[in-house]
């Protein structure tokens, strides 16, 4: 935790995401009793910059614990007028 230096004004550039491994699609469906539905997810990196709040918000939220995740990478940039500070 904390806030690594991060201030006011920073701007979100990067987060991770979790997505359904490729080629996994209704791969859970088919594992028998026990499986662990979060084997078929991976931890991406998702590009912020362009996309609507609702699409960055949703990369934020899927870092879940329920696909085994229990964290989140952000990474931000200081605008470069406030960087000379």
């Amino acid at each position: 935790g904390g806030q690594a230096g991060i201030k006011p004004g920073d701007v979100l550039q990067e987060c991770s995401a979790v997505t359904l491994k490729t080629g996994k699609e209704g791969a859970y469906a088919k594992q028998g009793y026990g499986a662990r539905p979060f084997d078929n997810f991976e931890r991406i990196t998702f590009d912020t910059r362009g996309q609507t709040f609702d699409n960055v918000m949703a990369a934020l939220g899927s870092n879940s614990e329920r696909w085994g995740y229990f964290d989140v990478d952000l990474k931000f940039a200081r605008r470069a007028d406030e960087a000379k500070e």
